[in-house]
């Protein structure tokens, strides 16, 4: 959030209106700027620079996790979750980060790692899964 002291940069998003696809077109586009804010006047010389950055929305759904070539896998050791069938990621509750049915694993341990060595614990309800909806730049 804008602060002037702490954080003076401004900035603004355009979105479509509509779900839609393909390149957008604003002419005519106006913004309003409360320069005061920034202890402004009217005859005051400002620099401005307007970057964009191009996001898409990613609504909320299902996620799944690990190669899409096992995610049909009904093995209790393909990559995600342990036990049949592979699990999506259906909430953006805490997971269980364990050997045990249910829980998520790997069957390959990142390098340098033993699986006696692997991480074991929870991950926490807050951080991101991607079931909930958010912004991803493109």
């Amino acid at each position: 959030m804008y602060n002037a002291s702490t954080n003076p940069a401004l900035g603004v998003f355009i979105y479509r209106n509509a779900v839609g696809t393909g390149n957008l077109a604003l002419f005519n586009l106006q913004l309003q700027w409360n320069y005061s804010a920034l202890g402004l006047v009217f005859n005051d010389v400002a620099q401005l620079q307007v970057f964009a950055i191009e996001m898409v929305y990613v609504p909320q759904g299902v996620s799944t996790w690990g190669p899409a070539e096992l995610r049909a896998d009904p093995s209790p050791t393909a990559p995600g979750f342990q036990g049949p069938p592979f699990q999506g990621i259906a909430a953006e509750d805490a997971i269980t980060v364990g050997t045990g049915a249910g829980n998520l694993w790997v069957t390959t341990p990142p390098v340098g790692c033993s699986y006696a060595t692997v991480p074991t614990g929870t991950l926490a309800a807050a951080f991101p899964k991607g079931y909930a909806a958010f912004l991803h730049e493109v």
